[in-house]
Formats: structure tokens, sequence, C-alpha cells
């Protein structure tokens, strides 16, 4: 019988915005959006990108954080509520060996 693995499915979210608090509502959807997907929601994080970074997006100091994050809550899949670049594709893959994914504008 199929096994299905346990891996990818504790998740930490990262919801990039422009200035200002985010709405409730926007991270309540992308947290529904990642159960409704078959994972669990480990933590939430936010960044504000006012001037988007061309290499990370969210910037270096951020992307530190959000490593730390997933390493103290445990995640094994981070999903960012924003397309990245293939540039900024390829440093997210440098940097974080877990599975990781975006959502599309």
């Amino acid at each position: 019988m199929f096994e299905r693995s346990r891996k990818g499915e504790h998740a930490l979210l990262i919801q990039p915005h422009a200035g200002g608090a985010v709405a409730e509502d926007v991270l309540e959807e992308f947290a529904d959006l990642a159960r409704s997907a078959g994972a669990s929601v480990a933590a939430t994080l936010t960044a504000r990108i006012d001037r988007p970074n061309p290499a990370t997006l969210i910037g270096s100091g951020k992307l530190e954080e959000v490593k730390a994050a997933a390493d103290a809550t445990g995640a094994d899949l981070i999903l960012v509520n924003h397309p990245l670049s293939p540039g900024q594709n390829a440093i997210w893959n440098g940097r974080w060996s877990g599975a990781w994914s975006t959502v599309p504008a």
C-alpha cells in the first residue's frame, strides 16, 4: 500500500507586504490555502518590502530570519505569498535545503 510522506507538511508562511499592517484576512486566507493543500502551519512571518530586493525579494537579513524561524519551528516547507524571479529562486535554493514554494500573484 502507498504511504504518503510526512516531509513538506509543516510550513512556515512568508507574507511580503508593502508597508503598513498586513490585513488579518490576508494572513488567514494564506494559512487556509496552506492547510487545504495538506500542510500544518508552523508559523507566519511578514516581510515589509517597500522596495523589493532584486536578489532575495525580502532582503538578506529577513531571509536569515526566515531560516532561523524554520529551524526553530521544525518547518520543512516554506511558502512565500509572492512570485520570485529566476535569480531570486536560485538564491533561495542556495540558502534553504528544505522544500519551498511561491504563491503566484
